[in-house]
């Protein structure tokens, strides 16, 4: 089936996928909707957590495939890319705490908020100490915020009725 912009669909048989080379074809991988239905009806809590979701999914995949120094030695690499992950965290962050939510996704969103924060001042004051030991050094006060992050993520995603996989992207 494809789906044009205009959101008219053509069937062509049972299983068939979108044709993403179809003139004015919408791919639904892209941002904002980020394999959500078009007819879903999104509000604007939702579009702007997908987007800001997709966004934090760009940086990181541009982090990685700058060589995020995760297999390397080399210090002076590895806190640059940790720097720019933490930097993508806490835009991630304040991106979320600006979307105007309601009810329990709104308290999911603000511990997801506080998680990410908290999450990134261990892992500067990590980086502060300026080597790897340094860095692991901190990693017991790093865990907790690390599972209140994916406690808090997956709440909201299901406050805001998101599949599991909509969106997904890596956390540092």
């Amino acid at each position: 089936m494809s789906v044009s912009a205009g959101g008219e669909s053509r069937f062509d048989h049972w299983g068939s996928e979108l044709n993403g080379r179809m003139p004015g074809g919408s791919d639904l991988t892209q941002k904002p909707w980020c394999s959500t239905s078009v007819g879903s009806g999104l509000n604007a809590a939702v579009q702007q957590f997908l987007l800001a979701a997709y966004t934090l999914n760009q940086r990181y995949t541009t982090v990685e495939a700058n060589g995020c120094g995760c297999q390397t030695g080399n210090w002076g690499i590895f806190s640059q890319a940790a720097v720019a992950e933490i930097n993508a965290s806490e835009e991630f962050a304040q991106s979320v705490g600006a979307i105007t939510f309601s009810g329990q996704a709104k308290t999911d969103a603000a511990a997801l908020v506080q998680a990410l924060l908290g999450r990134d001042a261990v892992m500067r004051q990590g980086l502060a100490k300026g080597s790897f030991s340094g860095f692991h050094a901190v990693d017991p006060q790093r865990l907790p915020y690390e599972n209140a992050i994916g406690v808090a993520l997956l709440s909201l995603r299901a406050d805001l009725a998101l599949r599991a996989g909509t969106c997904t992207y890596m956390m540092p």
